[in-house]
Formats: C-alpha cells, structure tokens, sequence
C-alpha cells in the first residue's frame, strides 16, 4: 500500500497510540484527525482500513455517519500487531 505523506501517517499513527494508551479502546471520526493532522478525509479512512485489514486496529463498534445521532467508530488499537520503535 503506497502510504499518503509519511508525516500525517506517523503523525495519525502517533495520535491513535496516545488515544489508546489507557485501555486500548478509542473513538475516532475520520473528518476530526484530518484536521490535526494534516491528511485529506480520504487519506485518513484509508490509512484507518488499511490498519483494520492487517489487524493493528479492531472495530469494536462501526459508526453511524450523518446527522442527527452520528456515532464514531470505537476502535481497539491491537499491541502485538504494533511494531515498537
């Protein structure tokens, strides 16, 4: 998989690490880390299924797009598919 701007890639990547550092389990919208990280929506919703394909992340609960009663996705970030610096 050719991976967007390596920066907002690590960057994302950083964000769910600390998002996930007291349980595991995190919300995420994929328009909110677009912002703070300086990737398209579009490159953020693949880079988040590409790591849900190859395990890092699991979807604890889908979410539900659009208004009113919008819900973002509840992810688990899975330790022993991530790999240490």
């Amino acid at each position: 998989m050719h991976l967007p701007d390596e920066s907002g890639s690590v960057k994302l990547a950083k964000l769910i690490v600390e998002l996930a550092r007291e349980d595991g389990t995190f919300f995420l919208s994929v328009r909110k880390p677009c912002e703070l990280v300086g990737l398209s929506h579009a490159q953020v919703s693949r880079l988040l299924k590409h790591w849900h394909r190859t395990g890092v992340l699991d979807i604890m609960v889908p979410g539900r797009p659009g208004h009113p009663g919008s819900r973002a996705t509840r992810y688990r970030l899975n330790p022993k598919r991530v790999v240490p610096n």
